[in-house]
This record gives C-alpha cells, structure tokens and sequence, in this order.
C-alpha cells in the first residue's frame, strides 16, 4: 500500500510528481479500474459524512474488488483533493487542473503508456478533480492544521556518545564527558526542502526536555478527553494517531 504522503504535498512540481515511482504504480491500478467500480467509489467517497482520512477512505471504497485498485484509487483522491484545496489552487481551479492534465500527459507518454490507458487516465483524474469530497477535504483541512501554524516534523533523532577533555597540548585525555545531540527535521509548505537543526544536551537538559514533554503529554490526553465530553468529533490524524476518532 502507498504512502499517499510521499506525493501528495509535492503540489508544486506536478512532472516530478507524475514521474514518481509511487505515483506510476498508482497511476497504472487506477487505469486498471473497472470503469463502474471507479464511479461508484467516487459516490460512495462524496456521500461518506464526517472526517474521512486515508484510512477510512479505503473502508469507503469496497466496491472496487482489487486491493492493489482500491489502494491506489484512495491514494488519488487523497492526493487531488488535497492539491484541489490547497491555497495555490483555490483562485483558479480550472488552471490547475489543465496544468495537471498538460503535465500528466506528458510524463505518462513519457513511461510508455500508450494512448487509450493516457486518456482513461486523464479522464479519472478529471473526475476526481471535480467531484465534491467534502469528508476528504475536512480530513485533510485537519492534517494542515500542523503546517499552518508551525513547520511539520519529520524525524527526531537522540545520539548520546561521550566527548572527551584534552589537556593542553592536546596530547592526553583528561576527562570525558556525556553529551546527547538531539536532530530535528521539519519542514513547511514546501516539502522538499526540509530544514534541520542540532542541539547539544546535557543530563540536566535531558531530564527538563523529559519533564517538559510528560507534561505536553497529560495535557493532550485532558484535551482529548474534554472534547469526547463535548460530543465535537476529534478526527483521526497524525495529530490523534492513537486512536480511532471520537464523538
């Protein structure tokens, strides 16, 4: 199963996206399709009330039979509708999407499909640009909560080693002491150039970040329990990844 995630918010470079391994692979399913199987999907994807990540999504889309299919036709909706709703898109809709069709087109001759699987191809990405998934589209309203006040994070790495103290003439070891290098990398809107940084952390700031982070942790699982009192639902996200979403 692709990760929607390794193309989905590369929306500016649209032929890189195209040329992708995991967009190709999805690309080919989606061609696959059964031509019934893929409306009825699209129906049952716009008619899904609530929240709908890529998750359910995939529960929504039982009527096509193949897995591989139903994989990637989830990964497209996911992934147009989300570029279809992104701010760059919303003045011009149909802009876009005729730039999408251009450079689609262009790179799928590119991979050798030939002409009839081209046009289904261009066709279903039509559909799905212009069919309504409003339960796709709060889900993915809810993921760009974390971009849109603050960069995402993509990894966090902790290397503990020991350095050592020299004396003068650099000649003998006279100490060593324990140093933690804490990495972060994040990135904003553009994807594809993340940023990082380093940090040197000593046992007392080791035990402070510790401290600080129990804390944030107590205080989400508060916040989460005052909105299962309130009855708002708490969508299932990268925010909530350890649980189902609550009304």
């Amino acid at each position: 199963m692709h990760d929607t995630s390794r193309y989905r918010e590369r929306w500016w470079g649209f032929r890189q996206v195209f040329e992708s391994e995991s967009f190709l692979a999805d690309a080919r399913e989606v061609v696959k399709t059964p031509k019934e199987e893929f409306e009825q999907a699209l129906v049952s994807a716009a008619a899904s009330p609530g929240f709908l990540d890529e998750s359910g999504l995939a529960g929504t889309l039982s009527t096509v039979a193949e897995g591989a299919q139903r994989s990637a036709l989830r990964n497209f909706i996911s992934a147009f509708t989300a570029w279809r709703s992104a701010p760059a898109s919303r003045g011009d809709s149909a802009a876009v999407l005729k730039r999408i069709l251009s450079d689609l087109g262009d790179a799928m001759m590119a991979q050798s499909f030939d002409e009839p699987e081209r046009s289904v191809l261009a066709e279903r990405v039509r559909s799905i640009w212009e069919h309504p998934f409003p339960a796709v589209e709060l889900a993915i309203k809810a993921s760009r909560l974390v971009t849109d006040v603050g960069s995402q994070l993509d990894r966090v790495t902790l290397v503990c080693d020991l350095r050592p103290v020299f004396d003068d003439a650099r000649t003998s070891v006279q100490g060593l002491i324990p140093l933690t290098t804490l990495k972060i990398v994040a990135h904003g809107e553009d994807a594809t150039h993340p940023a990082s940084f380093e940090v040197q952390l000593g046992e007392k700031e080791l035990e402070e970040l510790y401290e600080k982070v129990s804390r944030a942790r107590m205080k989400v699982a508060t916040l989460k329990a005052f909105v299962a009192k309130t009855g708002v639902v708490l969508p299932q996200s990268s925010m909530t990844e350890d649980g189902e979403p609550q009304s």
